[in-house]
C-alpha cells in the first residue's frame, strides 16, 4: 500500500452506497467474525448481542455475523418448531436494534467441511475428494451428489429463516478452504463429474446455492458471496480462475462480492498477524473488481479509516470491511468521521486475544479487554473517588491508571525509568512489531487526558508511599529476566534479551540464544536481521509454545529464511569464556563456540516492596507480571479488571 495520507478528508468512506435497493450509510463494513451465534435451545447469547449492537453503535455502515454452520449446528434448521421460533425471536430483536442505529446486518453461512476444528462426536468430514486438508487429519468422506442436493437445500432452508429473521442480506462462504471452497479449489477437488473438472464445475456448488437462493427469495434479500481471490498454496485456487469465478457468482445472483485468500495451512496464514502488510488482500479485490460490475469488499489487515478511504477513492474496492480493527475499537467509525484519529484504540495484528486466544477463554483483544464484555467491562462512575498510586509503569499500572480516572479516581503514577513502557517498548523492537508502539501511544495520550499524575524517573520507596499515604496501592513492578542456574552464567559473554533488544550490549558474529519462547525467537529474528550469526538452544522438544499458532507460523518461516538454527532437546551444562557445552537427549556433551550467549529463559515478578507496602494502605494489590509473569494480552486484562473494580 501506498503511504497513508494524514489529513481528516473521509468524505468517500463516509458516503453511502446502493445495493440493490438497500441503501448502506457508509463504505466502512464489519466483517465476519468466530463468535457462536446461539446455543442449540435457540438461546443468543447476550454477550453476543452486546458485542454486535456496541459496533453498530459505533458507526459502522454493515455487519456480516458468521459463520453461521449448514449441516450439524442449530442453524441447520432440522431442530424441532419451537426452537426455530425462539431462534428467530431472538434474531428479530437483534436486528432490530442493530437497524436503530441505521447499519444494515446480514448472516454468512458455512459449512467447515474437511476444516473442523473441533470433532463432532459422530461426525464425519466431509468434502468433494477423500483429501485430508493436513497430514495429521482425518480423511474426509467424499460427497455423493444426492447429498450435494440434500446440502444446497439447507442453505436455502437457513436462507429463508434468515430473511424471516428481517436480516438484509445473507451471505454464502466460500473462502478459506471450507467446503464450498474445498469444492472450488483445484488442490482439494479432484472430481470427474458435473462437481470437478473446470472452474465451472468445481464451483457449481456454490453456483447452485446462489441461484435457488435468488429464486426463493427474489428482490426481497441481497446475496453476497466470500471467495478468495487466491488459496496460497500449491495447485490451489489463482487469480486468473478468482475473476472467472466473479462473473459466474454475478450471473447466478449475487449483489455483492467479499473478497479474501487463503485457507488452512496456507502461507500466508487466513488471518494474517503483524508479519503481513496493511491491505495485504487488496490487489486481489482490484483485479475483482475489473471483472465485475457489482460492489466489490476487500478485506485483509485493513484497520486505518485513512488507507480505506484511499483505497476507496483509488477505485480498488467499493467497501472496506474489517473485524480486528473493529474488536479493538468499536467506535473507530465516529473517531474518524470526526478526524480524532488519536483517539483510537488501532488493531496491532498480534492476533493473540482473538485469533489464536493464547489464554484460553473466549475472544477477546489486548488491546480492548472490554471486547466481548462489553456490559460487564463497562465505566460506572466511582461511588468515592479515591486517591491511588500506581507503581509501575508498564501495561499493566498504564491501564489501571487510565481505567480508574475514567472512574474519577486521582491517580498518581510511578515509573523509575526516564519513560513509561516496560517490557512493551522492548516488544515493539523485533523485525514488523512497530506497530506494537501505537497501543503505548494511545494509552499515554489518555493519561495525559486524564489528568493522571507521571512521576517519571522517580523510584518509588516504602518513605514514597508514607509520604503519598495514599487510599489505594497498586504495585505493578513487573519482572526482571529469569538467570537460569547454569555454571558460567556469570561470564562476561552472556547478556539477557532485554538487554539485546534494548541496544545496551555489544554483541559478536557468532551468537546462541538459550530459550525458544516467544522472547528467544523474536530476539534471534532481531539479531540474524542484522547478520548474526545466530542457533537458539532449547531445552523442550518444541519451540514457540507461547506464542499463538499464526505468529509462530509467520515467525518460524522467517527464522528458516534467515538461517538460523533452531536446537531441540538440548540442554545447556555449562558456559565457557568462548562458548557453550550443550547435552543432547541421549546425554551426548557438544562443545560449541560462540561470541555472545544470550538468556531468554523466562522472567521472574520483582515484589520487593509488595510484603512492606502491606498494611500501609486501607488496600494493595498486585497486578501484571509482578503477580506472576505471563504476556501483555494478561497484564492489560489484569489492570482493566482492577481500575473497574477499586
Amino acid at each position: 500500500m501506498e503511504k497513508v495520507r494524514h489529513d481528516n478528508t473521509l468524505s468517500k468512506l463516509f458516503s453511502p452506497i446502493k445495493i440493490g435497493d438497500v441503501t448502506i450509510k457508509n463504505r466502512l463494513a464489519m466483517a465476519p467474525m468466530g463468535f457462536f451465534y446461539s446455543s442449540l435451545d435457540g438461546a443468543v447469547r447476550q454477550e453476543f448481542n452486546d458485542f454486535i449492537i456496541t459496533r453498530a453503535k459505533g458507526g459502522v455502515g454493515m455487519i456480516t455475523l458468521g459463520d453461521a454452520g449448514i449441516g450439524f449446528t442449530s442453524l441447520e434448521i432440522t431442530v424441532d418448531s419451537a426452537v426455530q421460533r425462539r431462534m428467530i425471536k431472538a434474531a428479530k430483536e437483534l436486528v432490530k436494534a442493530v437497524h436503530d442505529h441505521g447499519v444494515r446486518i446480514g448472516v454468512q453461512l458455512n459449512h467447515s467441511g474437511r476444516q473442523l476444528d473441533s470433532p463432532i462426536p459422530g461426525y464425519q468430514l466431509i468434502a468433494p475428494s477423500p483429501i485430508p486438508w493436513s497430514k495429521r487429519s482425518e480423511v474426509p468422506r467424499k460427497l455423493t451428489i444426492e447429498q450435494i442436493e440434500k446440502l444446497i437445500e439447507k442453505y436455502v432452508n437457513a436462507a429463508e429463516k434468515i430473511k424471516e429473521a428481517g436480516f438484509d442480506f445473507v451471505e454464502v462462504k466460500a473462502c478459506h478452504g471450507y467446503l464450498l471452497s474445498s469444492f472450488i479449489s483445484p488442490h482439494s477437488n479432484r472430481r470427474n463429474d458435473q462437481y470437478g473438472g473446470d472452474i465451472n464445475g468445481r464451483a457449481r456448488f456454490s453456483l447452485e446455492i446462489i441461484k435457488r437462493i435468488r429464486q426463493k427469495m427474489r428482490e426481497d434479500l441481497l446475496i453476497s458471496c466470500r471467495f478468495n481471490g487466491s488459496d496460497h498454496v500449491r495447485e490451489g485456487l489463482t487469480l486468473e480462475e478468482s475473476r472467472e469465478l466473479s462473473r459466474l457468482l454475478v450471473e447466478h445472483g449475487v449483489d455483492f462480492l467479499s473478497v479474501s485468500a487463503g485457507v488452512h495451512g496456507s502461507y500466508p496464514v487466513i488471518i494474517p498477524p503483524f508479519y503481513i502488510p496493511q491491505g495485504c488482500y487488496l490487489h486481489l479485490a482490484e483485479e475483482i473488481k475489473h471483472a465485475v460490475r457489482v460492489p466489490v469488499v476487500t478485506v485483509g489487515r485493513i484497520k486505518d479509516p485513512r488507507m480505506a478511504n484511499e483505497i476507496l477513492e483509488s477505485g480498488k474496492a467499493d467497501i472496506v470491511s474489517m473485524a480486528r480493527a473493529l474488536l479493538a475499537d468499536p467506535d473507530l467509525p465516529i473517531k474518524a468521521q470526526r478526524g480524532a484519529f488519536d483517539e483510537i484504540r488501532f488493531c496491532i495484528g498480534c492476533n493473540e486475544g482473538c485469533q489464536d486466544r493464547i489464554a484460553g477463554f473466549e475472544t477477546t483483544c489486548l488491546v480492548n479487554p472490554a471486547a466481548g464484555r462489553e456490559k460487564q467491562m463497562a465505566i460506572v462512575p466511582a461511588n468515592k473517588p479515591k486517591r491511588i498510586m500506581v507503581i509501575g509503569g508498564g501495561l499493566a499500572g498504564i491501564e489501571v491508571a487510565k481505567t480508574a480516572a475514567l472512574r474519577g479516581h486521582k491517580i498518581n503514577l510511578y515509573e523509575e525509568n526516564d519513560r513509561l513502557g516496560g517490557q512493551w517498548r522492548l516488544a515493539s523492537i523485533p523485525p514488523c512489531k512497530e506497530e506494537f508502539v501505537e497501543l503505548l501511544h494511545y494509552l499515554l495520550l489518555q493519561l495525559k487526558k486524564l489528568g493522571v499524575t507521571l512521576c517519571i524517573g522517580k523510584r518509588a520507596t516504602i518513605k514514597t508511599v508514607e509520604e503519598e499515604n495514599p487510599d489505594v496501592v497498586v504495585i505493578a513492578t513487573g519482572a526482571l529476566p529469569l538467570k537460569p542456574q547454569i555454571p558460567g552464567i556469570e561470564q562476561q559473554n552472556v547478556v539477557t534479551a532485554w538487554d539485546v533488544l534494548a541496544n545496551s550490549v555489544h554483541i559478536g558474529k557468532q551468537v546462541v540464544v538459550i530459550g525458544g519462547n516467544a522472547l528467544g525467537l523474536e530476539t534471534a529474528d532481531y539479531l540474524a536481521s542484522r547478520g548474526k550469526d545466530v542457533k537458539v538452544v532449547e531445552e523442550l522438544e518444541h519451540v514457540g509454545r507461547d506464542l499463538g499458532p499464526t505468529v509462530r507460523w509467520h515467525l518460524r518461516h522467517r527464522l528458516k529464511e534467515l538461517g538460523v538454527s533452531i536446537l531441540t532437546s538440548i540442554r545447556i551444562v555449562e558456559i565457557t569464556s568462548g562458548g557453550v557445552l550443550m547435552a543432547n537427549r541421549e546425554g551426548k556433551s557438544i562443545h560449541k563456540s560462540f561470541k555472545t550467549i544470550v538468556l531468554a529463559a523466562g522472567s521472574v515478578s520483582r515484589r520487593e516492596l509488595v510484603d512492606e507496602v502491606k498494611g500501609m494502605a486501607r488496600e494493595v494489590y498486585v497486578i501484571g507480571d509482578a503477580s506472576n509473569p505471563r504476556n501483555a494480552l494478561f497484564a492489560v486484562r489484569d489492570g482493566a479488571e482492577l481500575g473497574r473494580k477499586i
